[in-house]
């Protein structure tokens, strides 16, 4: 946070500076009409607020200031800041209406209009303790804060649905605020494994996640597995595997959502055990080996409550090494072939 001020503050002194160098035109008053646009300012894709300036006490340079210093703190979130009357590729999540009646006191109104939660917030600060050459900063920061605590709502698990689907650098913008985002998971799921020569797992997970990244991960697993029973030509061939898994992790549109999606790409390894019971005296199946399979899949990430997801994975596997039971010269059941995946778990983030 620290260093976010510091680079506002810089922000603050280099591009009004830069801009009037430039023979650039200040950001007039709201009634003057449509001001200037930023270079790139609302194209598309790119979330962007809107920024307003009302009121007859706003001094040019300290409106250049204010403006300087917010969109450097939101650029810092991949938010862009514009003035009223910028035509974006899609509409603007806020309206910051900024009003200054006279010289030492502003209010500052956020107006959340038919954007994310649809709320209302204002705020009245005083200047009269902050130096001059701080009150830019100062409003900034103000807005900023503002903008956080109407996003806020949407960490409740019972939130309102938004008018629109907030993008994701605002989910990240509230996960910040509310102490940083879980970087880290422990978890348990039940899995189901069908391989293509016919040997069907039940088992279970425990693994270990982290992300380092919003949307770029690992997952670190310990893998145990029971296969049902395999009819051969002299008896039955039970199953067994203990071994484990390491995945990257990819969450395409962030984690910070309450249903969110990931895919993974890793490999597996077991370490399979085949026992057959014979019928009369004829020697039992026996078969012991390791088993390493390619493994891509996709998951579903539901929040139950804060800092617990119900987790629902599929995915198919490609054999890299295959274990075989063999009844004589007669294959009974394998772990080769096209593998099919499917887990149910819980995972705890913090």
């Amino acid at each position: 946070m620290r260093r976010h001020r510091l680079l506002a503050l810089l922000a603050g002194v280099l591009v009004p500076t830069l801009a009037m160098a430039a023979g650039m035109t200040p950001f007039g008053a709201a009634t003057a009409g449509a001001q200037a646009e930023a270079p790139g300012c609302g194209r598309a894709g790119r979330p962007w607020v809107s920024v307003a300036y009302s009121g007859e006490a706003w001094d040019p340079k300290l409106r250049a200031s204010v403006t300087a210093d917010l969109r450097a703190g939101l650029e810092l979130q991949g938010i862009d800041a514009c003035p009223l009357g910028t035509q974006g590729g899609e509409r603007p999540l806020a309206l910051i209406e900024m009003r200054a009646s006279e010289q030492n006191r502003v209010s500052v109104s956020i107006d959340v209009h038919d954007a994310v939660t649809e709320k209302r917030v204002l705020r009245d600060v005083d200047l009269h303790q902050v130096p001059n050459d701080g009150h830019g900063l100062t409003l900034a920061v103000a807005a900023e804060e503002l903008l956080r605590a109407s996003w806020a709502e949407l960490a409740l698990v019972d939130h309102p649905e938004p008018a629109r689907e907030p993008p994701p650098e605002v989910r990240q913008v509230v996960e910040r605020s509310l102490g940083g985002r879980a970087r880290f998971s422990l978890g348990a799921r039940a899995a189901f494994e069908q391989s293509g020569q016919g040997l069907s797992w039940l088992g279970g997970d425990a693994l270990f996640a982290h992300w380092p990244l919003d949307r770029l991960g690992y997952e670190l697993a310990l893998q145990v597995r029971h296969g049902l029973p395999e009819q051969s030509v002299r008896g039955e061939v039970e199953s067994s595997a203990l071994g484990g898994a390491a995945a990257l992790l990819f969450a395409p549109w962030g984690r910070s959502r309450a249903t969110a999606w990931q895919a993974r790409l890793g490999v597996s390894a077991l370490s399979v055990a085949f026992d057959g019971v014979a019928d009369g005296p004829a020697q039992a199946v026996q078969a012991r080996g390791l088993d390493l399979h390619a493994q891509l899949g996709v998951g579903l990430r539901q929040r139950l409550v804060r800092g617990l997801d119900l987790s629902l994975d599929a995915g198919v596997g490609a054999p890299l090494r295959s274990v075989v039971a063999l009844d004589g010269d007669t294959r009974v059941t394998g772990t080769g072939g096209v593998q099919l995946t499917a887990a149910l778990g819980l995972e705890a983030r913090f």
